[in-house]
């Protein structure tokens, strides 16, 4: 049994190690076996026979993809690489690892930000932190602001794709991350957040992680939910990128313009490790030394000439000749001898390419030397084809159910005001129309990820959107707008709603426990009395029904008045209109037969 629930993984996670979670796995198997003699009869256990007990989490972790990932590594193979790694830190390295593992040993929050330019070594720092944790089995997560700094990390990531910030920061204040998701559990879970290149990184990233960490840890005292969190980078170097912006716009948005920045301690990395390597020459420690110190002093706006029209902001740095390769017709072939000399393309290895690379900035020009470097490699080629797939999160996981065959589906959080949306898939819940615009029908839609958006079917294609519309269905739609919301309109906080026209493609699909089946708002009453008579949006009230009225208006109209009190007996008087007197019936006696058979 044990190997087929190994083979089995290996299916779910065919590009991963997982022969290290052999342990899990054991869990999985005992928990099983004693799920088998609890059904026998006479029921027994595991305990009964004096067998281990399974651990009560296991399952969670097993159908969680993120934590079986981040608790697949080789704990013995991590410790040896840890045990090897330590002797080499320097001085200033040795006494952050100490910090942040005595820390973390004690249980205390340790928020610090490493300072170093390059060649200090932050990333030899990081993977000597994060090959002890991770031997011990703590979820320690490795993120970089970019792409290409995240490769240098042990099982690394950009932040925007770890903790799903968004990528426009102007119209969020958190990351996507739910309290009962995957993700939401592996942040339970984890220990430590190492953060690499994070001066790249806009403030208001980090800002959002801590106000969703808050929420997901039920931690609103601590900064990151109590998480520690060990960032990195030099801030000589790239800022966050913020087209057509001033020097003084720029800086506002960085870490140490935040109210975060308080927290952290600072430790600064001096020694240049790249230049205490046994396999450096004397001559070439000297050449990269002087490199380094140019560096520096440009990072220090030491060296430059001002610029005539932004002397403030602007600089011009002429870039030594012995750093350039001149302009010729075998100038590209230059290049490469430069970077693949000695014969390595004639007979390349992995271990030779992997220390080498030529960075361009576009992908034709890319194509040009990938297209000339493989005239020179003499093995034999192979061509690889590749699709863009999305990967589910873990065994029973409903994330692929969000798919269409060419096109992801959109989710509420994605759509601007005036924009166009794409396929997007939600489930139906309420509906209503305005005393004042009865020709106007609203509806509540809920996505997968619990976020709610008002639909509006018009006078023009009103009876139309009826007709496909129905409470509690799911659909996807697509082809529509997402207009300005007045003020009369405006019911939620969204700014915009969703415009469906006769256009608008309207499909519906098979019901789905992925999409929520209900959604509220709920509120206290004194809250009721702070947004007073008209509030920004409608707001839900929950109690015991304590009366029920019907009356008459001096219109002669009829209504319904219910009375509600809460749990601090406040009452609240609430008009329902005759003609909605039915759906509240109906979910009334819906909730009675609930009731009465969990009794």
């Amino acid at each position: 049994m044990k190997d087929d629930y190994l083979h089995t993984l290996k299916l779910q996670i065919p590009d991963k190690n997982v022969g290290s979670t052999a342990d899990i796995i054991e869990q999985q198997l005992l928990h099983d076996l004693d799920n088998m003699l609890r059904s026998a009869v006479p029921s027994k256990s595991m305990g009964d026979f004096g067998l281990p007990v399974p651990s009560s989490d296991v399952i969670g972790i097993l159908q969680n993809r993120l934590l079986l990932e981040e608790l697949r590594y080789d704990r013995e193979g991590l410790m040896k690489e840890h045990n090897e790694l330590v002797p080499k830190l320097n001085s200033d390295q040795r006494s952050v690892y100490n910090t942040v593992v005595s820390s973390i040993e004690n249980k205390k929050q340790i928020l610090m930000f490493v300072y170093g330019h390059g060649g200090t070594g932050k990333t030899f720092l990081w993977t000597t932190i994060l090959s002890y944790f991770r031997s011990i089995g703590k979820i320690v997560l490795a993120v970089a602001a970019s792409g290409i700094a995240s490769l240098l990390l042990p099982s690394g990531t950009t932040a925007h794709s770890r903790f799903k910030i968004p990528i426009d920061l102007t119209d969020k204040k958190s990351c996507d991350i739910k309290k009962r998701s995957f993700l939401g559990e592996l942040m339970q879970r984890t220990t430590l957040i190492i953060w690499d290149e994070a001066p790249m990184s806009d403030r208001r990233c980090f800002e959002f992680l801590d106000r969703s960490l808050r929420d997901v840890l039920d931690c609103d005292q601590q900064p990151f939910g109590g998480i520690s969190m060990l960032l990195g980078g030099d801030f000589r170097q790239t800022l966050p990128v913020v087209p057509k912006s001033t020097r003084s716009e720029i800086i506002a948005l960085t870490l140490p313009s935040s109210y975060l920045w308080p927290y952290f301690t600072v430790r600064i990395l001096h020694t240049n490790m790249r230049l205490q390597s046994s396999d450096i020459t004397t001559q070439n420690s000297m050449s990269t030394s002087a490199f380094a110190r140019w560096l520096l002093a440009i990072g220090d706006g030491i060296i430059g000439i001002p610029d005539k029209d932004d002397p403030r902001d602007s600089s011009w740095v002429q870039i030594p000749s012995s750093l350039l390769i001149s302009a010729t017709p075998n100038s590209l072939q230059t290049l490469i001898d430069f970077v693949y000399g000695d014969g390595i393309l004639i007979d390349p290895t992995a271990a030779d390419l992997s220390v080498r690379a030529i960075v361009s900035p576009t992908n034709e020009t890319a194509d040009e030397i990938n297209t000339h470097i493989l005239k020179i490699v003499r093995t034999s080629g192979r061509t690889y084809n590749s699709t863009d797939i999305m990967e589910p999160n873990g065994k029973h996981t409903s994330d692929m159910e969000g798919l269409k065959r060419k096109q992801l589906m959109t989710s509420i959080s994605d759509l601007k005001t005036d924009g166009i949306g794409g396929p997007l898939q939600v489930r139906i819940l309420r509906k209503w129309k305005h005393d004042v615009r009865r020709y106007e029908t609203w509806y509540l839609a809920v996505d997968r990820f619990a976020d709610a958006i008002q639909i509006l079917g018009q006078r023009t294609n009103q009876s139309y959107i009826e007709s496909v519309l129905h409470v509690s269905q799911c659909y996807t739609i697509s082809d529509y707008s997402c207009p300005q919301l007045d003020n009369y309109q405006k019911f939620l906080e969204n700014e915009f709603y969703i415009d469906v026209g006769l256009k608008s493609i309207i499909q519906p699909i098979p019901e789905t426990t992925t999409i929520p089946k209900t959604w509220f708002r709920f509120v206290s009453k004194s809250h009721l009395i702070d947004l007073g008579e008209r509030p920004p949006y409608y707001p839900d009230y929950i109690g015991v029904l304590s009366k029920i009225r019907e009356c008459t208006k001096a219109s002669g109209e009829s209504f319904v008045l219910l009375i509600l009190t809460d749990e601090r007996l406040y009452v609240m008087s609430n008009m329902i209109q005759t003609d909605t007197l039915e759906v509240v019936a109906r979910y009334f006696f819906e909730i009675r037969q609930v009731f009465h058979q969990t009794k």
